[in-house]
């Protein structure tokens, strides 16, 4: 173990070689590089200069990608109850947080905006910029059958390609 220092604890952290990706109970972060999300959080010295980190890595889409907003919403309440010892455990629930905005369904990050987080100083605040900034957004596939013709016009100077779609 080595001594770190972060902007945002007064106290000094130790890295803990991700104590909390071993944890039983924490299904949603197994397997899920934090080491992008840690480095983050060592040199964060504002929350919205995490936030916009965070969002660029890419372990906060694996979570998201890889399970229900049920299950990271229970492992979020898990790692909020406890007081973090490591970068790992500090940086969960930012990390969790913004996995659930990129869930289509909001009534998850709202559940998680109201969540008390007495050791995690900026948490309430990421909460509330993500909730004002969660757009819903959903995937779908249109079949739209179009027959194409491609004709040549012979009404101006220069001829022009002209494409007429049939419905």
């Amino acid at each position: 173990m080595r001594r770190i220092y972060s902007f945002l604890c007064p106290v000094s952290l130790y890295s803990d070689n991700r104590e909390v990706l071993s944890d039983p109970e924490m299904k949603t972060t197994r397997k899920i590089d934090f080491g992008g999300a840690e480095a983050a959080f060592a040199v964060a010295n504002t929350p919205l200069f995490l936030l916009r980190k965070l969002r660029a890595d890419g372990a906060a889409g694996n979570i998201a990608r890889s399970n229900s907003g049920r299950a990271i919403l229970a492992d979020l309440a898990r790692a909020l109850r406890r007081k973090p010892v490591g970068f790992a455990e500090s940086v969960l629930p930012y990390l969790l947080i913004v996995a659930l905005s990129y869930k289509p369904d909001i009534r998850f990050l709202r559940a998680a905006s109201r969540k008390h987080a007495l050791h995690y100083p900026w948490y309430s605040y990421i909460a509330n910029v993500l909730l004002q900034e969660f757009r819903s957004t959903s995937k779908s596939n249109v079949r739209v059958p179009l027959a194409t013709k491609v004709t040549q016009s012979t009404t101006t100077s220069t001829p022009l390609n002209v494409i007429r779609l049939r419905a």
